[in-house]
């Protein structure tokens, strides 16, 4: 814990209070894009088109986004990330499935 709290349960509790208010109490402005993202139905227009026709028109209409193209088959990581669209395409260069955000 940071100073001045000890190392007392007491302390901890008093630490994580103090931090949940200033949390619940911050005037910052939470997006959650998965809530605008989470149909499919906009994305599935893409499959089949060219890949790089399909990171620009995603980077255009979703601009807080990372947008990341991704060979067909290659090894990606596994955590989520609400604020990634991840575009898969085969060798010809086309989108093989619906962008998915995460």
């Amino acid at each position: 814990l940071p100073p001045p709290y000890g190392l007392g349960s007491s302390t901890l509790l008093s630490w994580i209070t103090s931090n949940l208010d200033k949390d619940s109490s911050a005037e910052e402005e939470v997006r959650n894009p998965v809530v605008v993202l989470e149909s499919g139905p906009p994305f599935n227009s893409l499959i089949g088109s060219r890949i790089d026709d399909a990171i620009v028109k995603l980077e255009d209409t979703f601009p807080d986004y990372v947008v990341q193209k991704i060979q067909e088959g290659s090894m990606v990581t596994m955590d989520y990330r609400v604020d990634r669209i991840r575009v898969f395409y085969d060798e010809g260069g086309m989108v093989v499935g619906a962008p998915n955000v995460g």
